[in-house]
């Protein structure tokens, strides 16, 4: 496969985790690992670009002590309730949540929820599983 060289900046805490995720799992290319995630970043996004309809899962896991996160979570979903099929909250530890929303309908309304989610202040990561369907 050809290659190209090219440089980027890392807030130095993902570079630490890099590196020691690293050692975990035996790896010493950096550039191997950077350019599997950007993969990965970049079809996981552009599932969220196509049109037609679609179904998934969006992932998110919450500080739910930031700024009445919680009730932010549920009047997303209600604005939502076309494409929100079902939720489940799971208790991770005293401070954090994850929740699964399924969502099925129009992939721009999944898209939109998905952006209006990720600007919610105390959401620590959001992901999405969204797979085109035919109806």
């Amino acid at each position: 496969m050809k290659t190209i060289k090219t440089g980027i900046t890392l807030n130095i805490e993902t570079y630490k985790r890099l590196n020691e995720f690293m050692k975990i799992i035996g790896v010493s290319n950096r550039s191997g690992i950077i350019d599997k995630a950007l993969n990965h970043y970049i079809t996981e996004r552009l599932s969220l670009m196509g049109e037609g309809k679609g179904v998934g899962i969006i992932t998110v896991i919450y500080d739910h002590h930031a700024g009445n996160i919680e009730h932010k979570l549920t009047h997303v979903q209600h604005d939502y309730l076309d494409i929100v099929i079902t939720n489940l909250h799971i208790h991770l530890d005293k401070d954090k949540c994850l929740e699964f929303v399924v969502v099925r309908g129009e992939i721009k309304r999944i898209r939109s929820m998905v952006n209006t989610l990720e600007k919610l202040r105390g959401i620590k990561i959001i992901r999405h599983d969204i797979h085109t369907i035919e109806q």
